[in-house]
């Protein structure tokens, strides 16, 4: 009878970290679809400008994709709700060097 308690108690802590395990998994899984999803333009906020907090801004105006963000005007960026002029100011300066990047087109040292 003591031997059943002692197995039924081993395989009930197997069960709970099987569990535990699979939450944690889960998780992970969920954080890469997360980022594998993520939109040119929150990359781009995040990574380049570093002002992850105004990715809601953006993507929930319809501004995914880096090509269409050299159309964007400081006044667009007030309708957004960007607030802060400090703020506007380095997106504004961050978006002009994607211009550039783009008339420039790609260069190749020979």
């Amino acid at each position: 009878m003591q031997q059943i308690k002692i197995s039924i108690q081993s395989l009930t802590q197997q069960v709970q970290s099987l569990q535990d395990s699979v939450k944690i998994l889960i998780t992970k899984s969920s954080l890469k679809q997360q980022n594998k999803y993520e939109c040119d333009v929150a990359i781009w906020l995040k990574h380049t400008v570093k002002l992850p907090q105004y990715i809601h801004n953006f993507t929930s105006n319809g501004f995914e994709e880096l090509d269409v963000m050299e159309d964007i005007k400081d006044d667009d960026l007030k309708a957004i709700g960007i607030e802060l002029l400090g703020h506007r100011m380095k997106i504004m300066k961050e978006i002009a060097k994607l211009s550039n990047q783009q008339t420039e087109g790609p260069t190749v040292d020979i």
